[in-house]
């Protein structure tokens, strides 16, 4: 039984995986997210001044300026959706479901699509930060003066990394979200709202009520500034649990669902 169960999940793995890849939905997202830090960065760099000479490391600041803006923010966010949090509704709706069912356990098949949405998304951020970074580094480092300072160099990728870090965090939080009330209101569409309309939702809460406190600023899931402060800390242990508890309850209404037909 062990054995079947280990190559079920390892089945609906490899299936999950190979639909992201398939899918022209996660490469066209990753685009968008691409084009927009290179506009971005163009952006920035004329309001430095185009014809000015530019130091040494001008394009790690210009990719941490463009991860601190809000604008970035609220664009991860609202796509964080659109990645897979639908999969799961797509398959209710063409029935497909009943083929995965055919070779694996309801927890396999669950298990696979929590998965298919944490790579989704994940991948997504990293995959469009990355070749962002590359880009802006291809445009602009070889034409800054100076020379190399490691310790500001690695600082500077210390920051960025860390917050491509808290953009999957918050990302997370917020397709799995997408993911339950997709299949709870039975929309595929409520998957691709979700994000933005809770963002703003829990942000316009968060100032009008609960300003004080800090982890219910959306907005805070996703920049860095002080990311090992006390407060920050109490903020990503609320996001797992957030983050667990929308994955439990899409798991009971997707077994739910399933037991009703």
């Amino acid at each position: 039984m062990g054995t079947k169960n280990g190559r079920n999940t390892s089945g609906v793995y490899r299936a999950e995986a190979l639909r992201l890849i398939q899918s022209r939905r996660i490469w066209i997202l990753c685009g968008i997210l691409w084009l927009y830090l290179m506009i971005q960065g163009t952006e920035i760099y004329r309001e430095v001044g185009a014809d000015r000479e530019i130091i040494r490391g001008f394009w790690q600041q210009t990719v941490i300026q463009i991860l601190r803006k809000k604008e970035t923010v609220v664009l991860v966010a609202s796509v964080s959706g659109i990645a897979h949090a639908a999969s799961c509704m797509e398959d209710f709706q063409s029935r497909f479901y009943k083929f995965y069912l055919a070779r694996m356990d309801v927890g396999a098949y669950i298990r696979g699509k929590i998965f298919g949405n944490f790579i989704g998304v994940t991948g997504m951020i990293l995959a469009a930060g990355m070749l962002g970074i590359l880009g802006i580094y291809l445009l602009y480092s070889p034409a800054e003066t100076g020379t190399i300072e490691w310790k500001k160099e690695l600082e500077a990728w210390q920051i960025i990394v860390n917050m491509l870090f808290t953009y999957c965090i918050g990302s997370m939080v917020l397709s799995s979200m997408a993911m339950y009330f997709s299949v709870a209101a039975e929309s595929v569409y409520l998957a691709y709202l979700i994000p933005f309309v809770s963002f703003f939702v829990i942000y316009i809460m968060n100032q009008r009520f609960l300003k004080e406190i800090y982890y219910l600023n959306p907005y805070h899931w996703f920049l860095i500034e002080d990311y090992l402060s006390h407060k920050k800390l109490q903020m990503w242990g609320m996001l797992f649990l957030m983050y667990l508890g929308w994955n439990g309850l899409f798991a009971d209404r997707v077994v739910r669902r399933l037991n009703v037909e």
